[in-house]
């Protein structure tokens, strides 16, 4: 398990006024499961974040965001899983030089 919680001082000190889009709450929750082998975990992460102040004086709603991942260690893989825009899921691979991610779209 792993929490952090983040409050913000969001007032620009030179004009005495909010800084923009910037929270004064964030906070992450998230949970890992190694399974039974120790060949991959599961991660499941929730992040808040508060309100935050936008031009004009609107106000922002707060949000949060649910992320489930399963990594394979050792082999540097990794898959996400994200919202997609459309109703099948469609993977897509992001590589780099340490290693391959496959997000797939549900």
């Amino acid at each position: 398990m792993n929490a952090s919680y983040t409050f913000d001082d969001t007032l620009n000190y030179d004009t005495g006024t909010a800084l923009l889009r910037r929270p004064r709450n964030k906070m992450l929750l998230s949970f890992t499961r190694l399974s039974e082998d120790g060949r991959s975990s599961l991660t499941l992460s929730t992040i808040y974040v508060g309100t935050r102040l936008d031009t004009g004086n609107h106000v922002l709603n707060p949000y949060m965001l649910l992320n489930p991942e399963r990594h394979v260690p050792g082999d540097g893989a990794c898959a996400t899983l994200r919202p997609a825009r459309q109703h099948h899921p469609t993977p897509s691979t992001k590589k780099s030089a340490a290693s391959e991610c496959r997000v797939w779209d549900v």
